[in-house]
């Protein structure tokens, strides 16, 4: 009876370990946000780099002046395709959140020379 108990503490102490050390139960990466400002007619940073699943913020940080952010390059069949914001005031905010890795160029409608680059890692 005794070796029944050491061996049930022995296994109990086992399975702590690996759960301590996240072998067992580990929860997936959080999905991160990150932000993209327009000023200056262009966006800031313009290319970046997220994860698979991470949420991108464009915010229009200009004065007076709006913007987009519109998926593919003007004059292609693919604008617009995997998103696009409706036209941006200053201070308003656009979110969209990248499922498949990739690279996602991106283009402001109103203003052809702002060009940016998500590049989306697998996770």
């Amino acid at each position: 009876m005794h070796r029944n108990c050491t061996r049930t503490l022995t296994i109990v102490a086992l399975f702590a370990v690996v759960i301590g050390l996240g072998l067992v139960g580990a929860r997936p990466a959080q999905a991160t946000d990150t932000v993209v400002t327009i000023k200056d007619l262009a966006y800031g940073p313009a290319t970046i780099q997220v994860m698979q699943g991470d949420t991108v913020t464009w915010t229009n940080g200009e004065e007076i002046m709006p913007h987009d952010v519109t998926s593919g390059a003007l004059g292609q069949p693919d604008l617009g395709q995997q998103f696009g914001s409706e036209l941006l005031m200053p201070g308003q905010s656009f979110t969209a959140t990248f499922a498949d890795p990739g690279e996602y160029v991106y283009v402001c409608k109103l203003h052809p020379t702002m060009v940016g680059v998500v590049v989306v890692q697998p996770s």
